[in-house]
């Protein structure tokens, strides 16, 4: 695989698709996660405020102090960061060997061959292709109106993905057409 691979489809995802997505997945979490996420960040930043204060050549701040910080700390770190990232473009560009997904400070990246089939839907007006992965994944990209789905999903047939029942969620029993 080369570092630089050339990109055959590059797209930048529509921002309401994407902001849709995000509420969605919003909803679907359990609230403890966050709080769990607070306390966590809390413990280890604790955990280290703890640790200088066992050597004597440091004087770290006093407890109360350090407290304030930890909280400030795991609110910023659950509760900021994530806003800030839902604020950030997300990048789409489809290589002959993978699927690369670029958003905020994270990137993902789905081989060819752990895509078992896809699909195109249409949501509020965007199309959007479902990806449904080998492992029992799913994915949701929304398609620019700079793209068109029909060449993707030529694109998709060359490298070995074939279209699936969006119903069904199984492969579609005809056989794709060679153009």
């Amino acid at each position: 695989m080369a570092l630089f691979s050339k990109f055959i489809f590059k797209w930048r995802e529509p921002g309401e698709f994407a902001k849709e997505r995000d509420s969605r997945d919003r909803k679907t979490s359990k609230w403890w996660h966050q709080v769990l996420g607070v306390g966590v960040c809390m413990f280890f930043l604790l955990l280290i405020w703890f640790l200088a204060t066992l050597d004597p050549n440091k004087t770290p701040p006093s407890f109360e102090f350090a407290f304030l910080l930890a909280i400030l700390f795991g609110i910023v770190v659950v509760y900021v960061v994530p806003w800030m990232v839902c604020l950030s473009p997300t990048w789409i560009g489809i290589t002959a060997e993978d699927l690369r997904i670029v958003r905020g400070n994270t990137a993902r990246s789905v081989k060819w061959r752990d895509v078992e089939f896809f699909h195109f839907s249409e949501r509020h007006g965007f199309p959007i292709l479902r990806l449904e992965l080998r492992r029992g994944g799913k994915l949701e990209i929304g398609v620019d109106s700079s793209v068109l789905p029909d060449d993707i999903g030529l694109f998709l047939r060359d490298v070995g993905v074939f279209p699936g029942s969006e119903q069904t969620g199984t492969l579609n029993p005809i056989p794709p057409q060679v153009a």
